[in-house]
């Protein structure tokens, strides 16, 4: 990826869920899906904005169990975590300004 994205496994985005004092922006997607290769751009435009958050991508193919752990149901999903826990999620193509406005209030 370039900027600021970083692509994450599963175990990954749990460590770093965890860790981290940052919100996290995770994007899940896979390569097979048009509407998430559409969304990537936006995506990696709005981590490039806003460096107050950790923005990840986790591939839901290479990553199966994510999608069951969270309930995903559909991609691209896009959820922000904050002091370890979901905060908000939304599914579908977002328009890059949307994207900083899910980190809402603390």
């Amino acid at each position: 990826m370039h900027g600021l994205v970083t692509e994450v496994s599963s175990a990954g985005l749990q460590k770093l869920i965890a860790k981290s004092d940052q919100p996290v922006i995770a994007d899940f997607w896979a390569s097979w899906c048009g509407p998430c290769r559409s969304y990537a751009p936006q995506f990696e435009a709005a981590s490039l904005k806003n460096r107050g958050a950790v923005f990840v991508k986790v591939d839901t193919e290479a990553n199966p169990s994510v999608s069951q752990q969270l309930g995903i149901r559909g991609i691209p999903t896009t959820i922000v975590f904050k002091n370890g826990r979901e905060h908000r999620r939304e599914s579908g193509v977002l328009p890059e300004a949307m994207i900083p406005q899910l980190l809402g209030p603390n």
